[in-house]
């Protein structure tokens, strides 16, 4: 029983930077069509102006999500692996999942560091 609900916290975890990505790429979605450009970071307009504030604050509180998601799937799945070897099977979805937001926080991170600026700006 324990098994089952820790495989369903890492895959609870495994969910969460996907979902601060999605809102990371709808914030520069926004900006992009109503600007007309994909902005940068120094771009005059600000993300404030564009009246998205909700999307804002949910994106921030995702990112602190996404931080603690990332560390606590790789704390649980250390555990999972160290103590149920043989039982413990990869939830796939939750894992590529996973794969897509931790990379594409790594994309805008470090070879878009622009696009990423502006969204945290």
């Amino acid at each position: 029983m324990r098994t089952l609900k820790a495989i369903h916290i890492h895959s609870f975890l495994g969910i969460i930077p996907l979902v601060w990505f999605l809102s990371f790429l709808s914030i520069l979605a926004i900006g992009t069509f109503k600007l007309g450009y994909i902005p940068q970071y120094g771009n005059p307009v600000d993300p404030d102006t564009l009246h998205i504030g909700g999307l804002e604050l949910l994106h921030s509180i995702l990112f602190m999500m996404s931080i603690i998601a990332f560390f606590g799937w790789i704390t649980v799945t250390i555990i999972l692996l160290s103590f149920y070897k043989n039982s413990f099977v990869f939830n796939k979805t939750a894992l590529v999942l996973f794969a897509i937001g931790v990379t594409g926080f790594l994309v805008f991170k470090y070879v878009f560091p622009g696009f990423g600026a502006w969204v945290f700006d």
